[in-house]
């Protein structure tokens, strides 16, 4: 992630950065990110997640949390729960969990494998409802975006579902394309 950021930060590759460059950006991350990790004998619950979420909250400030990826957690389901019913119980547990300490909660979770079209190569954009394990992933969401690789060049951002379109916004897409030197994604023509 270190590389990343100071990519993002300085608008340029890592190997193009001066020592100061580097160090600024470094001072940058650790003044405005926490990153939460477990250990090698932790097991990355739902329940553990949620406690070290409430700490970089009240111990750091953190207004922002990104869990990235979903499919990372060691998912402990109830005995009685199948895989859909534990999926919506996290989703509110989560959504429950920003609300009560007001803060913005981005959860990233992978579509089931998708499958290649076997005249173009191409695979298919994902909907919500591709989203492995539950459907919850769109029906419980408050804002969904999918991230569809189009070619090479090409991405596709999409707001696929916004609860509250008066504060959020519509749902719509556009076409980014990534800058590799800066780490950015720049619009390269509109969308829906």
């Amino acid at each position: 992630h270190r590389r990343n950021f100071r990519r993002w930060y300085n608008s340029k590759p890592v190997v193009q950065q001066t020592v100061e460059e580097k160090r600024n950006a470094d001072e940058w991350i650790e003044r405005y990110h926490t990153f939460i990790v477990p250990d090698e004998e932790e097991d990355a619950t739902l329940e553990w997640l949620l406690e070290k979420m409430e700490t970089a909250v009240l111990r750091h400030g953190a207004e922002i949390i990104v869990l990235d990826p979903w499919n990372e957690m060691d998912h402990l389901r109830e005995r009685h729960e199948n895989l859909t019913e534990y999926v919506g119980r996290a989703i509110k547990t989560l959504i429950r969990f920003a609300k009560r300490l007001q803060v913005h909660l981005i959860v990233v979770a992978h579509p089931s494998k998708m499958q290649r079209d076997k005249q173009s190569g191409t695979y298919p954009e994902p909907s919500l409802y591709d989203i492995s394990d539950s459907a919850h992933w769109y029906n419980k969401a408050v804002l969904g975006v999918v991230v569809h690789r189009i070619n090479r060049d090409q991405t596709k951002v999409k707001t696929a579902k916004s609860k509250y379109h008066d504060v959020i916004g519509s749902p719509g897409s556009v076409i980014m394309e990534f800058c590799k030197d800066d780490g950015r994604f720049r619009e390269i023509e509109g969308g829906d």
